[in-house]
């Protein structure tokens, strides 16, 4: 077996952030809204007024946002959804997470680049999407809600298709050459590759599932940060599956990712529990 050398974790890592992209990204991709509006029928309105409530709430008596806030959503907006203020809010929360007020953040029109700390921009993209999983529960059963935000990940998934990997060693190449700046230095982990059809990682520390914490839901915290993982894979190699038992978004102390090529293992075994242990 080929052992990588660990992955290591910076606390304080920070990113350079685009910060009028980001908006703009968050702005213009609204399919969770054209998704909910067809799959809750006439529940969407109720559960429109309840975001709004609940982003609302979290702003609180927050004040100093950057003053372009409305035009910037009026320009990049689809007006025939009609969400304009649920947009606002939503960019208003995003912020608040970011410490934009760390940032001196005064115009999301301004192009200049900020570098930003990777938890700040973490809890920003995490937490929005939180807020829009668990909103989902105010309509809808708690295991009803987890799960149609599954199949909203699920959409996005094919929706917006990843670059193809040819085998699973690609899975590990991938970490160092498509990862995203806001993934280094935010965990820390053991690679490994057993045979040319077996490769994967033991997560110990994840940047992600610690701020997690604190929102105590670990259910729909899974489903927002961690159910991706089993479709993005095979929709990146159909041949490739991923097997996984144990996240630290449930509370297990690793995640124990392994994939698996079909045409190397037909019947793959997910590795047992001391495997990981000697990891």
């Amino acid at each position: 077996m080929k052992l990588h050398p660990k992955r290591q974790y910076e606390e304080n890592a920070q990113m350079d952030f685009d910060l009028f992209n980001s908006c703009k990204y968050t702005v213009e991709k609204t399919d969770y809204f054209v998704f909910m509006s067809e799959k809750l029928g006439d529940k969407y309105e109720k559960l429109k007024s309840n975001l709004t409530d609940r982003l609302t709430e979290l702003i609180g008596d927050t004040k100093g946002w950057p003053d372009d806030l409305e035009e910037f959503v009026q320009e990049y907006s689809n007006k025939e959804l009609q969400v304009d203020d649920l947009l606002i809010l939503g960019l208003k929360v995003v912020l608040m997470d970011l410490n934009f007020k760390k940032y001196n953040i005064t115009s999301v029109m301004d192009k200049t680049k900020l570098k930003v700390d990777v938890n700040d921009y973490s809890r920003a993209m995490f937490f929005a999407r939180y807020q829009r999983a668990k909103i989902l529960e105010s309509v809808l059963s708690k295991d009803d809600a987890i799960d149609l935000y599954k199949q909203l990940v699920d959409y996005l998934i094919l929706k917006y298709p990843k670059d193809k990997k040819d085998n699973v060693r690609d899975y590990l190449l991938a970490n160092y050459k498509e990862i995203p700046q806001v993934f280094k230095k935010s965990f820390i982990s053991t690679e490994f590759e057993i045979d040319e059809g077996t490769s994967g990682y033991k997560i110990e520390k994840c940047r992600f599932a610690d701020l997690m914490k604190s929102l105590n839901d670990p259910d729909i915290c899974y489903a927002v940060a961690c159910y991706y993982d089993f479709l993005a894979t095979i929709s990146e190699n159909p041949n490739v599956v991923l097997t996984r038992t144990k996240t630290l978004v449930e509370g297990n102390s690793f995640c124990d990712f392994c994939y698996h090529d079909k045409r190397i293992h037909s019947d793959p075994k997910h590795p047992d529990e001391i495997f990981w242990e000697k990891l």
